[in-house]
């Protein structure tokens, strides 16, 4: 029924429309996720692989989740999603999500779960010179490189001589651009110079 208005009379009936709803069946689908490691280090990635299985050839998008929360949407193609991981460091619980079709329900992944750790480095140590006179500086350079990108941070370097195994502190020196530098006095003697 209409109720009307101001300038409009009410009807008090339409007539009747039929509308019939069907409880439809959509086919089942499997969802498997592969390529998650255990363990990684920062930078290095990993490519998660979604599978997609289903008997009325699922088609749409995976959602891939991080610690519960959206991370990537993926079309499918060829049943399978993939999508390359780079995560900071930490511990995470991947899953992939398929969102079905018209045809086909869709279905949820076991979690996987990845420890991220700190990306390994080497460092290489350089002196200005080989010999020298006591009081007069010799600059030591140290060069910090990783796969994962260029390190930050500090360097510290120290010494040992032939007559003392302890290390001593020479100094700090902050790393730009993965270089660090430090103008060393040593002593008189064979010094072993280290870099850490």
């Amino acid at each position: 029924s209409y109720s009307g208005d101001s300038n409009y009379a009410p009807i008090t009936g339409f007539g009747s429309y039929t509308v019939t709803v069907n409880t439809g069946s959509l086919s089942s689908t499997t969802t498997a996720l592969s390529g998650v490691p255990s363990s990684t280090t920062f930078g290095a990635g990993f490519t998660a692989v979604a599978s997609v299985a289903g008997a009325a050839n699922p088609s749409g998008s995976v959602t891939f989740l991080v610690n519960g929360a959206i991370y990537a949407f993926v079309p499918l193609a060829g049943g399978s999603a993939s999508y390359t991981f780079k995560l900071p460091l930490g511990t995470y619980s991947i899953s992939a999500v398929y969102s079905g079709d018209a045809n086909n329900a869709g279905s949820t992944s076991s979690a996987a779960s990845v420890a991220v750790s700190q990306a390994a480095t080497a460092t290489t140590l350089q002196a200005s010179a080989a010999t020298g006179t006591v009081g007069t500086p010799i600059a030591l350079t140290a060069t910090v490189t990783s796969i994962a990108g260029t390190p930050t941070g500090s360097v510290s370097f120290s010494y040992t001589t032939s007559t003392n195994s302890t290390p001593t502190l020479i100094g700090n020196a902050t790393l730009v651009n993965g270089v660090a530098v430090n103008n060393a006095l040593l002593p008189e003697g064979v010094d072993s110079i280290t870099a850490t």
